[in-house]
């Protein structure tokens, strides 16, 4: 089940659908930047940091995420181009997951996957999950 506020979605021309994630209340749409990511037994954790309007960091923790990526922004000029105006998203009939269907002949078909999106100034960083992560401020 995902968390979070949805607002309206928008369509890129392939059908992909991104729609706004909001995990917790006041996520600033201020500059961000990775400070840590963290692969391990635990599964994926991130930590993100927000300087504007005060300096805060969030915790992203995927337990069990089936695969993630991080890439920089210039490798993603389709997706800027359509101007999704915020910097975390889900993506719906994404293209990532139905790669991942064919590329495993299904084996994850019956996953209710969900593809997570989380941008900083600097990072594109994708995370497929069947499970929402848990989110939390850390300097609160």
């Amino acid at each position: 089940m995902r968390q979070g506020h949805a607002a309206a979605a928008r369509a890129a021309p392939d059908g992909e659908r991104f729609q706004k994630w909001e995990p917790v209340a006041g996520l600033d749409a201020g500059p961000a930047r990775l400070v840590e990511l963290r692969d391990d037994a635990d599964g994926l954790a991130l930590t993100i940091a927000f300087d504007e309007p005060l300096p805060r960091s969030l915790h992203v923790a995927f337990a069990t995420p089936l695969a993630h990526r991080r890439s920089s922004f210039e490798v993603f000029i389709r997706i800027w181009s359509m101007e999704v105006p915020h910097p975390w998203y889900t993506v719906e009939n994404s293209r990532w997951i139905r790669w991942l269907h064919e590329e495993s002949f299904g084996q994850f078909a019956s996953a209710s996957l969900a593809h997570y999106v989380i941008t900083t100034a600097r990072d594109f960083i994708e995370v497929l999950a069947a499970e929402a992560p848990a989110v939390r401020w850390l300097d609160r």
